[in-house]
């Protein structure tokens, strides 16, 4: 307590500037840790789908973003840990978008637009789904199959809606419901399983064509981000419901 006065008087003893400069560096250290704050508005950000939409016209991009290390700047999450759900219900989570970069990178996400298996060839959000190991299963991947939903190829083009910037040192959540039809097409019924979010982008987008009497677009794409990013493992559990009571 002592202690606590002292440094209190000698504050108040100080001149302005120096009161200033201190109360200043006081703000940028709260600003800096907040990030890294173990609450939960802060760990899970903003919903994805509302984060801004850029202007894919090839004017508005960010230097910085053009770096080859920025592909490495976006992080995974998936939460919470476990995934429960009874059977015949839909499977919800969460995809934490983490961008850990020093410059705004374009996502894009279109809300129930996803893919419920990987197969490394597809673009957009997918899900790696296997029968848990440790249930004395061999791991085995499920999936919907492509007769069922088609191969999901990269956009040539992309629309300002469906891309969303996330700034830098900013995270954001996409929120997930998977139906439980969608589930019984991917083989996941009743039991344990191991799902893992991958998030892959091959095209960063067509510039819309040069129309008469406009200036030529400075970026030659529309500054989608392009890489792939996998996220934590975690395990998924699908309950069967308990009978009700007799009557």
């Amino acid at each position: 307590m002592y202690r606590v006065r002292r440094l209190r008087d000698n504050f108040n003893e100080s001149d302005p500037v120096t009161q200033g400069i201190a109360l200043i560096a006081l703000v940028l250290l709260v600003v800096i840790a907040i990030p890294y704050l173990p609450v939960p508005w802060v760990a899970s950000g903003v919903e994805c789908s509302d984060l801004s939409s850029p202007k894919l016209n090839g004017n508005n991009q960010s230097i910085l973003a053009e770096q080859p290390d920025q592909a490495e700047a976006v992080h995974l999450e998936v939460v919470p840990e476990p995934i429960q759900a009874n059977a015949g219900q839909p499977l919800q989570f969460g995809v934490r978008f983490i961008n850990e970069g020093v410059a705004p990178v374009n996502l894009y996400l279109r809300p129930g637009d996803y893919i419920l298996r990987y197969t490394g060839q597809e673009d957009g959000l997918a899900f790696s789904i296997t029968t848990d190991p440790g249930t004395g299963l061999a791991g085995q991947p499920l999936g919907e199959p492509t007769t069922i939903r088609p191969l999901s190829r990269p956009l040539a083009q992309y629309q300002a809606s469906d891309v969303h910037t996330l700034r830098p040192r900013q995270r954001c959540t996409f929120s997930m419901e998977i139906p439980a039809q969608r589930l019984a097409n991917a083989g996941i019924g009743p039991g344990q399983y191991i799902l893992t979010a991958v998030y892959h982008i091959s095209s960063r987008g067509a510039v819309p064509a040069v129309q008469p009497l406009t200036p030529t677009p400075i970026f030659p794409d529309q500054g989608v981000w392009i890489g792939t990013v996998q996220s934590n493992k975690v395990h998924i559990i699908i309950n069967v419901p308990a009978a009700p009571p007799p009557q």
